[in-house]
C-alpha cells in the first residue's frame, strides 16, 4: 500500500492541525471588523455593513474558482503547498491592512481603503482555506486517517475560536489601546498564524507529491495539468456533491437565522441575557471532548446515522420552545444549550467528514481527482447560506415591527422572535436531514470505493 493509502502519522496529523490555527483566526475579522470600523476607523455604520455584506458575497463566489485551479495545479513542491505559502502571506497582510490606521482622512476615502481590504482578504483567505480543506480527501486514502483530520480540524478551530476572544481587548490595552492597539495585535498574531501555516505545509511535504510523467531516458518531469471546464463539469453532476452541498446550505442558512436571533431571545422572551455567558463557560471543553470521540463514533457508526441522532439532538431545544413557550425555564434552557452544543459538534463535523466520500466517489465515476473543488463546493454553500440566513432573520424581524433597542417589544415581534428559535429551527433541521437520508454513499460503498481506487493507483504504478 502506498503512503498516500496508509495511515497517516502524528507528527503529520499535528501539522495539518497547524492550518487550522492560521485559518481560524479569521475570526479576528469576523468578530472584530465591523466593530473595529465604525469605533474605531471611523466608517459609518451603514458603508461598514455594506463593505462586509459584499465581501462575503464576492468570497462565497471566489471558494469554487480557487477550487477549480487547485484541483489543476502540480509543481515541483506539490498541488496543495504553494497556495499555503503564497495565499498564506497575502491572507496575512491583507488582514493587517484591515486593521490598518486608513492613510486618508475623508468618509469615502476610509470606505474605499477598508473595502479594498477587506475583498483581499476574502480572497485570499479562500486561497488558503480552500486547499487547506481540500487536501484531506488527496493526501491519504485512510478512513480513519481522514475522520481523524476532521475532528483535529474541529479542534483548531474551537481552541483558537475561543481563545482569541477571550485576550483580545486586554492584549490591545497592553500594547496601548485605540487604533495603534489593534494594528499591532493583528501584526502579532497574523505573524504568529503564517508560521503555524508554513509549518502545517511542511510537515506534509511527504504527503503532497507532484504528478509525474516519464520521459525518455527513465527520468520523471512534473505533470503539466489543464484548466477543463469539462471536468469541473462531471463534478457538478455529481448526486452525492449536490445531496451534501443541499444540506450544507439548509444546515448553515437554518443555523445562522438561530444564531443572529439567539440574544434577542434571552433578552426578550427568558429576561436573562446572562444564559449565553453561563453556557460558553462549558462550551470550549464540550466541543473538544466531542472533537476527540468523533473518530471512534465513526469508525464504528455510518457517518449518515450520527449526522441524524446528532440532528435529533439539536430539535430538543427548539421542541421546547415549541411546546413550552408559555413557561419556559431558564436552567432547562441552559442545558438545552449545551445539549445543541453536542449535537452540533458531531452534525457539522459528520458533515464534513462526508467530504472525501463525495471526492472519492467522483474520481471513481469520472476518473477526475477534484478534491479543492468539492470541497469549495462546501464551502460556498456554507458561506452563501450564512449570508442568506443573516438577511432573512434581520427582513422577518423588521416585518414583525421589531423596535431597535427597545426595552418592550411588540407581540409580533416577540412571537417572530419564538418562532425563528422554535419552529423554523425545527422544521429547518427536518429538511436538513432528508438529503442525509438519501445521501448515496453507506460506509460498505465508501470501503468499496477506496479500495478499487487504491487497485487503479497500483495497476498504474505497475505499467
Amino acid at each position: 500500500m502506498s503512503k498516500k493509502s496508509g495511515s497517516m502519522s502524528i507528527g503529520q496529523i499535528i501539522a495539518y492541525t497547524f492550518g487550522g490555527v492560521f485559518v481560524t483566526m479569521s475570526c479576528i475579522g469576523d468578530q472584530f471588523g465591523l466593530f473595529f470600523m465604525t469605533d474605531f476607523a471611523g466608517v459609518k455604520a451603514g458603508a461598514a455593513g455594506s463593505i462586509l455584506a459584499v465581501a462575503t458575497i464576492v468570497g462565497s463566489f471566489m471558494d469554487p474558482i480557487v477550487g477549480g485551479l487547485v484541483d489543476q495545479t502540480n509543481t515541483k513542491i506539490g498541488r496543495y503547498r504553494p497556495w499555503l505559502i503564497i495565499g498564506g502571506l497575502v491572507m496575512a497582510l491583507t488582514m493587517m491592512m484591515r486593521f490598518t490606521p486608513a492613510p486618508v482622512d475623508s468618509d469615502s476615502g476610509r470606505v474605499i481603503f477598508y473595502g479594498l481590504a477587506t475583498l483581499l482578504f476574502v480572497m485570499s483567505f479562500s486561497a488558503v482555506c480552500v486547499p487547506w480543506q481540500g487536501m484531506i480527501s488527496s493526501i491519504t486514502m485512510d478512513y480513519n486517517s481522514r475522520n481523524i483530520l476532521v475532528a483535529a480540524r474541529a479542534i483548531s478551530g474551537a481552541c483558537v475560536g475561543n481563545i482569541i476572544p477571550m485576550i483580545i481587548f486586554k492584549s490591545i490595552d497592553m500594547l496601548g489601546g485605540g487604533v495603534s492597539g489593534w494594528w499591532k495585535f493583528v501584526i502579532i498574531a497574523m505573524s504568529m498564524g503564517y508560521c503555524a501555516v508554513l509549518f502545517c505545509q511542511w510537515g506534509v511535504r511527504e504527503l503532497d507529491k507532484p504528478q509525474t510523467v516519464a520521459v525518455s531516458g527513465g527520468e520523471e518531469k512534473v505533470k503539466k495539468e489543464k484548466f477543463s471546464f469539462a471536468a469541473i463539469a462531471k463534478v457538478l453532476k455529481s448526486r452525492p456533491v449536490l445531496f451534501l452541498a443541499l444540506a450544507m446550505v439548509l444546515n448553515n442558512g437554518i443555523f445562522t437565522l438561530g444564531t443572529v436571533v439567539e440574544m434577542h431571545f434571552y433578552k426578550y422572551i427568558l429576561n436573562d441575557v446572562s444564559v449565553l455567558a453561563k453556557a460558553a463557560a462549558v462550551t470550549l471543553p464540550i466541543t473538544i471532548i466531542c472533537s476527540f470521540l468523533l473518530p471512534f463514533v465513526l469508525a464504528k457508526v455510518d457517518k449518515r446515522t450520527v449526522i441524524v441522532i446528532a440532528a435529533a439532538l439539536n430539535a430538543v431545544k427548539p421542541l421546547y420552545i415549541i411546546f413550552f413557550s408559555g413557561s419556559l425555564d431558564t436552567n432547562v434552557i441552559i442545558a438545552l444549550v449545551l445539549l445543541q452544543r453536542v449535537g452540533l459538534q458531531f452534525f457539522q463535523y459528520s458533515l464534513y467528514a462526508l467530504v472525501p466520500d463525495c471526492v472519492d466517489f467522483t474520481q471513481w465515476t469520472t476518473g477526475v481527482n477534484a478534491a479543492a473543488l468539492i470541497s469549495s463546493i462546501v464551502s460556498f454553500s456554507q458561506r452563501f447560506s450564512r449570508a442568506v440566513g443573516q438577511g432573512v432573520a434581520g427582513w422577518l424581524l423588521g416585518l414583525a415591527g421589531y423596535v431597535q433597542n427597545a426595552d418592550v417589544q411588540p407581540e409580533s415581534a416577540l412571537n417572530a422572535i419564538t418562532n425563528m428559535s422554535g419552529i423554523i429551527q425545527a422544521v429547518g433541521l427536518v429538511l436538513v436531514v432528508l438529503p442525509i437520508i438519501f445521501f448515496p454513499i453507506s460506509r460498505k460503498k465508501s470501503d468499496q470505493i477506496r479500495a478499487e481506487l487504491m487497485e487503479r493507483e497500483e495497476a498504474g504504478k505497475a505499467c
